[in-house]
């Protein structure tokens, strides 16, 4: 997707032009992060508001397909050119992608237009089997020379962090640490098992928001304020 032109989807709502804040388009859509849009601890807590267990359950889907019918055009093209595409999990589009993995998912900068016009190569008909000495060899048998290999495979599990720092011991006792729980809430900013360790990461809208929650818990832990944990 397009940030600049999509994040209205995801980002935006019917907010009235009573409050100062100036119209994305013809329908009254207000882009939460842009110029002329709200404060940001107001388009924080506008976009936080909506419950997650909600957002999956049908809003994030009807987003994900204004996203896509409105990326149509550009779609096809890198379909066409071998760029595979997908709805993402539940069908639910990037937002889903980036809380259960942080990854899966592009956002297009100019790159899309690249790949289409051949400035950037694709190969996804098989996955690497090794490397040889001037370059990537496939499981298919098929090679590539290459003179820089990068690895983009994202942030993998978070507990691995957690396991070189602070040892096997301690990672093992660790829940999951993406996505959120049965109840709708957010895994990752919450206490972990261990009294002491606590885990952040995200995006700065994310930990803006979250991380005063965070700073509470801890404060009131200080102040004996909350005895017991809740897991």
């Amino acid at each position: 997707m397009n940030l600049d032109r999509q994040w209205k989807y995801l980002g935006g709502g019917e907010v009235s032009t009573d409050f100062g804040f100036h119209c994305t388009d013809d329908f009254g859509h207000i882009a939460l992060y842009t110029e002329g849009g709200p404060p940001l601890e107001l388009a924080d807590n506008l976009f936080h508001s909506i419950p997650h267990l909600l957002l999956e359950g049908g809003l994030a889907q009807r987003s994900t397909q204004a996203i896509i019918e409105d990326y149509a055009d550009t779609l096809a093209k890198l379909n066409k050119v071998g760029f595979r595409t997908s709805s993402g999990m539940k069908e639910a589009g990037v937002l889903l992608q980036i809380k259960e993995r942080a990854g899966g998912h592009h956002f297009d900068t100019g790159g899309s237009q690249l790949i289409i016009d051949g400035k950037i190569k694709l190969k996804n008909d098989s996955a690497i089997c090794s490397f040889y000495e001037e370059g990537v060899e496939f499981v298919n048998g098929s090679r590539v020379e290459a003179d820089v290999v990068i690895f983009a495979t994202g942030v993998g599990d978070i507990r691995d962090t957690i396991r070189k720092i602070c040892g096997n011991e301690v990672a093992d006792t660790c829940p999951r640490i993406m996505g959120v729980d049965q109840e709708g809430e957010m895994n990752i900013y919450r206490p972990l098992h261990r009294i002491g360790l606590w885990y952040m990461g995200g995006s700065f809208q994310a930990n803006r928001f979250y991380s005063q929650h965070l700073a509470l818990q801890i404060k009131a832990m200080e102040e004996k304020v909350l005895i017991e944990r809740y897991m």
